[in-house]
């Protein structure tokens, strides 16, 4: 056998293993999570929620039963960050020489984004709402 043929059944048989580890550990990830899941559910998401939680047990239950959504954070800042990221890249449209390019990158693009953020934050909003006013119905 020739030694590059030799090289290549080698590095197969080092990507196999590799591949074999990394679907062992992956299955060990997966049950240590289930494990975690029940015991978390068991601690923290039963319906037998002590009232005078306080502090980081009542923060862990609001963030594990949703009640706190930190989706509508990570928007606002996306929405900050791709912002600033068109209006300053609309620079590079003109260093380009597309002064069509760096009009629409300056005004048309915020505009757009700002519309796809408001009705993605009303949703989230009407959520919100709704749950507030199903729990005064309670």
């Amino acid at each position: 056998m020739s030694r590059s043929v030799m090289y290549n059944i080698s590095s197969l048989e080092s990507a196999l293993n590799k591949a074999q580890g990394f679907n062992m550990w992956m299955f060990v990830s997966f049950v240590l999570g289930l494990v975690a899941a029940i015991l978390i559910f068991v601690l923290f998401l039963n319906k037998k929620a002590d009232k005078k939680e306080e502090g980081v047990v009542k923060f862990c239950r609001d963030f594990l039963n949703f009640y706190f959504l930190s989706l509508e954070i990570l928007l606002k800042i996306a929405y900050v960050t791709f912002t600033v990221m068109f209006i300053l890249g609309s620079f590079g449209w003109l260093y380009l020489g597309n002064v069509q390019g760096f009009l629409t990158s300056l005004f048309i693009a915020p505009v757009l984004l700002r519309l796809a953020f408001e009705g993605i934050v009303l949703m989230l909003k009407l959520v919100r709402n709704t749950d507030e006013i199903n729990k005064k119905l309670k």
